[in-house]
């Protein structure tokens, strides 16, 4: 599997057919190729939230830069704080916003006007050259946050194994209102534009604004969503019967624990597939999925493929059935560690000795 877009884009009531998409990532190809952005360059990409950013992103994946995706409205010390971290060389935008934060990083600005595509395609970087995709930043609910970095090859299996474990529809119309700076963004964006879907892409303003985001649902026939428990709930408070919701065919609850009352209210006001998805940033966006569609009950369900789990007790050994422990997730999808902090790094991915066999694990 490549990077290859194969889907639309919805966005501002028009449509980004495939053909249009695969030019404007083509135009960022030949910019990379200007600007001698290559595999041993880090770059944050700060654009603005429009079928541009995603095409840019895809360009990014199929060139094989490492990248740090960048909310134009983080405070500048904020900023500061991660390009620092993340050890940018360069920031990418398409706007004039940059230079009112003042940070220190070089900056190259995108302006795909100037750019022609050549008659010869522009050669990529081949997927196995580089083993990172991309750097995304923790929360800091635990301290500062700190820069995953997140393996290609983790990426890949995460879009194979949602294509074994959710039941999308054939025409599947996904809304994208996640942030660009969270690991879900990639699975309304990348994983949907690889694999034929259309993309109905919420701008800024519309995806902070719950009743936008019904009216864009209801709008443009979205039938697959994937939301955090709490922005449903936000959702309920302007749409009480979620009528919204009532062509969805999926919906993707995660991030947060999934409250029992809310998976009821889902299963009576619609006829979608409801599924839990749990992972953390460090295993590559959801490790675990569990369809609750006919279940009494709220679980995290099973690891999907190329992963595995290990119940630890306190001593880091494997715990026996019934004992309580820390759930320890290995497999394909573990990041390489956190960038430049080896402490935090040897703290959190351990290795597993058990029987004959080693994992290297991550501790959630």
């Amino acid at each position: 599997m490549d990077f290859a877009i194969h889907g639309n884009i919805v966005y501002n009531n028009v449509l980004w057919e495939t053909e249009e998409l695969c030019r404007l990532k083509k135009k960022f190809d030949v910019f990379l190729q200007r600007e001698n952005i290559h595999t041993t360059s880090t770059i944050a990409l700060a654009m603005e939230r429009t079928p541009r950013l995603l095409t840019a992103v895809m360009s990014l994946l199929d060139q094989g830069v490492v990248f740090l995706p960048i909310d134009r409205e983080l405070p500048a010390e904020r900023l500061q704080y991660m390009l620092d971290t993340a050890e940018i060389d360069y920031i990418i935008t398409d706007g004039e916003w940059i230079q009112e934060r003042k940070v220190e990083c070089p900056v190259l600005f995108f302006d795909q006007t100037d750019l022609e595509i050549p008659p010869e395609p522009v050669t990529g970087i081949p997927a196995g050259r580089q083993e990172l995709a991309y750097l995304l930043f923790t929360s800091g609910t635990t301290g500062r946050p700190k820069a995953v970095e997140v393996r290609r090859e983790g990426l890949l299996n995460f879009i194979s194994a949602m294509l074994e474990r959710i039941d999308f529809p054939a025409e599947s119309r996904i809304a994208c209102c996640t942030s660009e700076m969270f690991d879900i963004f990639f699975l309304e964006s990348v994983l949907a534009l690889c694999t034929g879907m259309t993309v109905v892409l919420a701008d800024q303003d519309e995806r902070k604004n719950p009743r936008m985001v019904c009216k864009l649902l209801q709008d443009e026939d979205v039938n697959v969503i994937q939301m955090t428990p709490s922005y449903l709930q936000m959702i309920q408070s302007v749409d009480p019967e979620y009528h919204c919701l009532e062509k969805m065919a999926v919906i993707m609850v995660g991030g947060e624990s999934f409250p029992l009352l809310l998976l009821e209210k889902l299963r009576a006001v619609t006829k979608a597939r409801i599924y839990n998805m749990y992972g953390p940033t460090e295993t590559t966006i959801w490790s675990l999925v569990a369809d609750l569609t006919n279940s009494r009950e709220v679980v995290i369900g099973q690891p999907v493929s190329g992963t595995e789990v290990f119940i630890l007790s306190e001593n880091e050994q494997i715990a026996e059935e019934g004992q309580m422990g820390e759930i320890c997730i290995s497999g394909r999808g573990l990041a390489r560690g956190y960038r430049n902090n080896e402490e935090q790094t040897q703290k959190s991915f351990k290795t597993l000795q058990y029987g004959k066999q080693v994992a290297r694990i991550y501790k959630t």
